[in-house]
């Protein structure tokens, strides 16, 4: 055997004998299950919305499946982002669901008004100030960050007019 045809099969042998090494290694350096990502569509610079509003949401996972997302709503102010992003942490109530997209109905418990003048103005609508946060979760059950959407919910007073006489009371 020439010399060259000898060192290239030592070589490749070396090469066997490192990749069969490693293969069989008890070192599993594979890093462990990776956070989903979740997605959620809002409204473009909108901060008000109807009082009846559907959201929309989609997930990805890079070394799985997303199971299944949870969302809540108006999470309190107590509650930090890092609480809420903690896949220990309890504090918050989760919804649990495996759709993309929801219709939800907000409360509009406040008068909306406006200063003018130094004069404030009671108009026709209702206000309330909402939160509405989702996280997709993988098929180990990790949960992604969040995502949330704070925004004021509207809700516009009914108006009545009565058109016929009442003659036969």
């Amino acid at each position: 055997m020439k010399t060259g045809s000898r060192i290239l099969a030592v070589l490749v042998a070396i090469g066997l004998a490192i990749g069969v090494a490693a293969c069989g290694s008890d070192d599993d350096s594979r890093p462990g299950n990776q956070r989903p990502t979740v997605f959620l569509e809002v409204p473009p610079i909108a901060q008000r919305l109807p009082y009846a509003t559907t959201f929309h949401w989609a997930g990805a996972d890079t070394d799985g499946v997303v199971d299944h997302f949870e969302y809540a709503i108006d999470i309190p102010e107590s509650i930090t982002m890092d609480q809420i992003d903690d896949p220990d942490d309890t504090s918050v109530d989760w919804e649990a669901t495996t759709a993309t997209e929801m219709r939800f109905v907000f409360s509009t418990p406040d008068p909306d008004t406006i200063v003018a003048g130094g004069t404030v103005i009671v108009r026709e609508t209702d206000v309330g100030d909402h939160c509405f946060y989702v996280r997709a979760v993988d098929d180990e059950g990790l949960p992604s960050t969040a995502k949330f959407y704070c925004f004021t919910a509207e809700n516009v007073h009914p108006r009545t007019a009565i058109t016929a006489g009442c003659d036969n009371l």
